[in-house]
């Protein structure tokens, strides 16, 4: 037995998983953005949380 790894052919992607991949990251940028917009109108400094 020899401990020869054989080379991985690089899969291309289909169109509908290079869709996929760009909406699923646009859509965690997204929540992202939105979520330190939120952090950042809670934290300011006139805001009063009741």
């Amino acid at each position: 037995m020899s401990n020869q790894v054989a080379p991985r052919r690089k899969r291309s992607l289909s169109a509908h998983q290079k869709q996929m991949r760009f909406f699923t990251g646009l859509a965690l940028t997204g929540c992202a953005v939105l979520a330190a917009a939120l952090f950042w109108y809670l934290n300011r400094p006139g805001f009063v949380a009741r």
